[in-house]
């Protein structure tokens, strides 16, 4: 819930670029918004600065978050580390005992009791050589058993000043929660003084950059993410029966290129439906063969490729809406002689890969 409520007070951005087909079929602009608020504009300015300032916190917030990731990682990091460091002062600590016991066993042989034992010169300094080297062995193992064991220390009050600051870093998240809260209950508060045209104007408007925003948030993230559901409003399912696909977003084509789409396989002549209202174009020819586009009214861009025919009354220009049968399933263009199948596309300034979008509504 309060994810939901948080995502709702993001920023406003506006769009970088132009949809390379056409512009969304309906869209409404800031002044259009002013003009139907000019009637309760005080109420519409404390509405506008209340979600404004909800803004200014909401990024506060996503910092304070990035921030928490951080110690995060810092803490199972440095949690990883004193583990290690434990369990190899263990391993030395025992190996120094039974290196201990070693000497006990053997009557804490000196240099002495090595002449007396010995035969010759050759085994006094050869005697003499395996006790100096011993000594030197244990008195390393000692060494490094005292630096692992000061290194944990460290690492353990490190790991306490990182608790503390995560400790601190939740307060600070709770306390911009809590402003967030207060700001959109402000908000809403003089929302509701507002006109019935205003409120309508401002919804549509906000609605609208809402989807401007995860379709910049989906260019940033790249083409083979695909696009998040506030992106296409109302998307349905292409398909009107039974069907199977995957995703082959960037499988070799013929020719050098990649798959810039998702084939849905079902039954010849299955009839297609459109996934959202809008303005159709038709095509017959290509690799795509007998193909429609639907130019949505929220802008997004939807491509159907291979069919076998096209819908009643589908010619470019013609409005559809959502639903509607666009088309029939087929294997025309490069598909000819192949499994029946609809290639589908989605467009916003470049190919997006279709598979999430299907996913979610197929």
């Amino acid at each position: 819930m309060v994810r939901k409520v948080v995502a709702a007070s993001v920023a406003l951005l506006v769009l970088a670029g132009t949809f390379s087909i056409a512009s969304p079929a309906r869209s409404i602009t800031k002044a259009e918004v002013d003009e139907a608020c000019a009637a309760s504009r005080e109420a519409y300015q404390d509405y506008l600065a209340a979600r404004d300032r909800a803004d200014v916190v909401t990024g506060e917030l996503a910092e304070i978050r990035g921030r928490v990731e951080t110690a995060l990682s810092k803490d199972v990091t440095l949690r990883a580390q004193v583990d290690e460091y434990q369990s190899e002062i263990r391993d030395m600590r025992d190996s120094v005992l039974d290196r201990a016991v070693d000497l006990y066993m053997a009557g804490g042989q000196s240099f002495t009791g090595v002449f007396f034992i010995a035969n010759d010169v050759s085994q006094v300094i050869a005697g003499q050589e395996m006790l100096a080297s011993a000594a030197e062995e244990d008195i390393g193992s000692i060494d490094r058993l005292n630096a692992l064991s000061a290194n944990t220390l460290e690492l353990q009050e490190e790991l306490k000043a990182t608790r503390v600051d995560l400790e601190d870093l939740e307060e600070q998240i709770g306390e911009r929660y809590d402003i967030i809260y207060a700001l959109l209950e402000q908000a809403e508060e003089k929302r509701s003084e507002l006109s019935s045209e205003c409120r309508t104007a401002q919804a549509e408007y906000e609605a609208q950059l809402a989807r401007q925003r995860a379709l910049e948030a989906a260019r940033r993230a790249g083409a083979s993410g695909g696009l998040p559901a506030s992106a296409t409003p109302g998307f349905i399912c292409p398909m009107t029966g039974a069907h199977s696909f995957i995703n082959d977003w960037g499988f070799p084509r013929s020719g050098g290129r990649t798959h810039k789409g998702t084939d849905v396989f079902a039954p010849m002549g299955q009839p297609l439906q459109a996934v959202a209202s809008g303005t159709v174009r038709t095509g017959n020819g290509g690799l795509g063969g007998v193909t429609v586009w639907i130019n949505s009214d929220y802008g997004v861009n939807f491509y159907y490729a291979h069919l076998s025919a096209l819908g009643p009354g589908m010619t470019t220009g013609a409005r559809v809406e959502k639903g509607d049968i666009v088309g029939y399933n087929g294997d025309s263009g490069n598909a000819r002689g192949g499994r029946p199948h609809l290639h589908f596309g989605i467009w916003v300034s470049n190919w997006v890969n279709p598979y999430p979008t299907l996913s979610r509504n197929c």
